[in-house]
């Protein structure tokens, strides 16, 4: 062995045939090997480290058949093989180099071969007759094609409808195979390759001592429509989940009386804003990015910010405005004429109301509220119930009618997502931190929770068999508290802990209900609103370009016109899919140039339900592979922030999927230094 190496090496660095060189899908173009290295192609050894006939023996051949060797040379495997097909089968033998075939022709004479057929081919092209063969034989040479791509191309063309391809290349995964590195190839690279130009792996023999032999069909276009995997999200859902992120106001009579939870027996007057003004809030939260307001309309202490004809514990009874204010319907106006959403808190807990514990009673007038705030203020998104729950004045504990409730929701507002620990539509991610799990599924067991579970660590990864489709909203306040505390104006979240929380929660499959605390003049404090303002210019400058844009995508299985290109033609509708009986594949994104980036941006198709179990993301720096990611669940998107890295070449392995795998989007981006 140490004396054959050196002539391995020195060989296969003859001067190489005519030919550009270059790189394909991350892989070094090997050189052609010259026509004065024929000799070694006949080495004595060669039987021995090759296992020539044991190769021939697992190719299929039968008599009558036509057989391309593809890169024949002088002939090694194409003479016995005409003696294989017998008199009634041809071996076509391409080469681009005449001098190979002139030996060939030579060396077929002497052996008395009269159905070898030499041909003259280029490197795009190995003219060879549109369906005309069984089989085509690549021996060592398919790493050697400057055109991978257009001669997969000619070769598709010539295969009969069941023909194969047999790709024989030396193992790169052994350090014992005595060959130069950019002469060998590894299984995974060929399995890529191949795949990205449409075949499939049909068959594989791991016998022969230095080589791969793999056995490639042509694959036949999928043209059915991906088929949804459930749970599914209604209409109402996929809405919501493009809203991503919004404000949560907790403005209150707790504002004034300066505690979280009040007790219901505030004076009404306490309630006194000096200066509201709700299209400041609006304002405020289109310009740092949001989507929309949910407002506490209601609280545990049963104070409505709506004049309600059920109640005197209201705006109509504080005086404000001379008993005509509506801070609901102010805000409903100031959403519409900013471009925002409009959401509801009411607390179904309230300390304020007789009837509380008195339960079917007091569930009719919760039903009559709610209806109150549903009817008179234009389109409602979100319906937000906690699970709060407690003893009314008769020593009773309240039992809500959830049903009934969902039910007067769906009357009114059918296009409106319910918020709770158990849905309907949207769920609690089970922390006030504003946190998913790295393991996100929009799904959950729904029948097995209720409004104020104790089981709320389940809600933060959710469940892969989950029976419906309950995604997370991660809520969270800029301050320490959720309602305005002067003492804590010093205390706003700082911008590395919002941007923190913001990759925690829309970039784990979650939405962002982001609070913001109005204070007693009525308005976002300025420290808020300069914070918030600080956000938006960072997520600004890190989103801003797209360094996927424009990039070349290939994917080694698909289906139909659900082609890899799809993941960065910037149509999120649009998407790429893998066959029915893949659960695991592979994208390649192709830079062109190498860029540094350190946010990686995935998303699935959800509308079709989550697939993706695991993934792992790497980049080619300096033409080495290194890994720079992996995660589990992707959903609605997923943003993995990694190593500042600068490659020319990205790829995405989804290695285990619950169906067949889909991605609509892939996207980097870099952050400023």
């Amino acid at each position: 062995m140490r004396r054959l190496v050196p002539l391995l090496f020195l060989v296969l660095a003859l001067p190489a045939a005519a030919q550009r060189s270059g790189e394909y899908l991350g892989r070094r173009i090997a050189e052609t090997m010259h026509w004065k290295g024929a000799e070694w192609l006949l080495r004595e050894t060669r039987e021995r480290e090759e296992n020539v006939q044991l190769l021939l023996d697992e190719l299929g051949i039968e008599p009558g058949m036509t057989v391309c060797d593809l890169g024949a040379g002088v002939g090694v495997h194409a003479l016995p093989m005409a003696k294989m097909v017998g008199p009634g089968g041809r071996i076509l033998a391409v080469d681009i180099q005449h001098e190979m075939l002139d030996r060939l022709i030579t060396r077929a004479k002497e052996a008395g071969v009269e159905n070898v057929v030499p041909i003259l081919g280029d490197v795009d092209d190995p003219k060879l007759e549109p369906g005309s063969c069984d089989l085509i034989l690549l021996v060592d040479t398919y790493h050697e094609l400057s055109e991978p791509e257009v001669m997969l191309e000619r070769v598709r063309q010539a295969l009969k409808p069941d023909g194969r391809i047999a790709l024989v290349e030396f193992r790169a995964e052994d350090p014992e195979v005595p060959i130069k590195p950019q002469h060998k190839m590894t299984r995974e690279q060929m399995l890529f390759e191949l795949g990205v130009n449409g075949f499939d792996l049909v068959r594989e023999f791991k016998g022969l001592p230095w080589q791969h032999l793999m056995f490639f069909g042509d694959r036949e276009a999928v043209d059915a429509p991906l088929e949804p995997i459930g749970p599914l999200p209604s209409p109402r859902q996929l809405a919501w989940h493009e809203l991503e992120y919004y404000a949560f106001v907790h403005f209150n009579m707790n504002t004034f009386t300066d505690v979280e939870w009040g007790e219901g027996r505030e004076d009404p007057t306490t309630f006194h804003p000096t200066a509201l003004d709700c299209r400041q809030w609006a304002r405020v939260a289109r310009d740092a990015g949001m989507t929309g307001i949910i407002l506490t309309a209601k609280h545990h202490d049963g104070f409505c910010l709506w004049p309600s004809a059920y109640t005197e514990h209201d705006v109509e009874s504080s005086g404000w405005r001379g008993g005509e204010g509506d801070v609901l319907r102010d805000l409903s106006e100031a959403c519409r004429e900013f471009g925002l959403k409009l959401g509801v808190y009411l607390s179904p807990w309230d300390r304020n109301n007789p009837l509380y514990g008195d339960s079917p009673r007091y569930n009719d007038y919760f039903k009559k509220q709610l209806t109150e705030v549903l009817t008179g203020y234009g389109e409602v998104f979100e319906v937000w119930f906690d699970g709060a729950c407690g003893e009314g004045p008769n020593g009773k504990r309240q039992v809500y009618d959830w049903p009934g409730f969902v039910a007067t929701v769906r009357e009114h507002q059918p296009d409106a997502v319910i918020f709770s620990d158990a849905g309907p539509d949207v769920r609690w991610v089970g922390n006030e931190r504003g946190y998913a799990n790295e393991t996100c599924w929009s799904m959950l067991r729904r029948d097995e929770f209720e409004p104020g579970t104790p089981r709320y660590a389940e809600l933060t990864s959710g469940h892969e068999d989950g029976t419906h489709w309950l995604p997370a909203e991660c809520d969270v306040s800029i301050r320490p508290g959720w309602y305005y505390h002067s003492d804590q104006d010093d205390d706003v979240k700082t911008l590395e802990q919002l941007l923190d929380i913001w990759h925690g929660s829309v970039g784990r499959n979650g939405s962002l209900l982001l609070n913001l605390p109005v204070d007693r003049r009525g308005l976002v404090h300025e420290n808020d609103a300069a914070r918030l303002m600080e956000l938006r210019r960072a997520l600004d400058a890190i989103y801003d370009v797209d360094l996927a844009a424009g990039a070349e995508a290939y994917a080694d299985d698909w289906r139909g016109e659900m082609r890899a290109a799809l993941v960065v033609d910037d149509d999120d509708a649009t998407y790429w899919a893998a066959r029915d009986e893949r659960t695991a594949a592979t994208l390649l994104l192709d830079l062109t140039e190498a860029k540094a980036f350190d946010r990686v941006v995935l998303q699935e198709p959800i509308a079709l339900g989550q697939r993706v179990r695991a993934f792992r993301v790497e980049a080619r720096v300096r033409k080495q592979w290194k890994p720079i990611a992996e995660g589990t669940t992707i959903g609605r998107k997923r943003i993995l922030i990694t190593p500042r890295v600068e490659a020319d070449l990205v790829r995405i392995r989804i290695t285990d999927a619950r169906a067949a795998p889909a991605i609509a989007s892939v996207e980097l981006y870099a952050a400023p230094e």
